[in-house]
């Protein structure tokens, strides 16, 4: 937020580094694993499971880091939660 109010001043000068921190992502993985089951009916809970993980770090870059960091005053980094 420090960058967006500072983008509105036309003589601001000041850089500030902003990490992006995404919390919550234990809910993204049991998302994932509820998409996975329905999706392919032919996975065994195990194998859901199995995949979970991998589905929601895919949910996570396409829905929250590539957009981020397509915007002008993107984060210097990011960090994940988990659990």
């Amino acid at each position: 937020m420090t960058v967006f109010v500072c983008s509105s001043y036309a003589n601001c000068d000041v850089e500030v580094p902003v990490v992006a921190i995404f919390t919550k992502f234990d809910g993204l993985v049991t998302t994932a694993f509820n998409e996975l089951r329905k999706e392919r009916k032919e996975l065994t809970i195990k194998e859901a499971k199995n995949m979970r993980f991998g589905r929601a770090k895919e949910k996570l870059n396409t829905n929250f880091i590539e957009p981020l960091m397509a915007t002008r005053f993107r984060p210097s980094d990011h960090v994940r939660l988990d659990g």
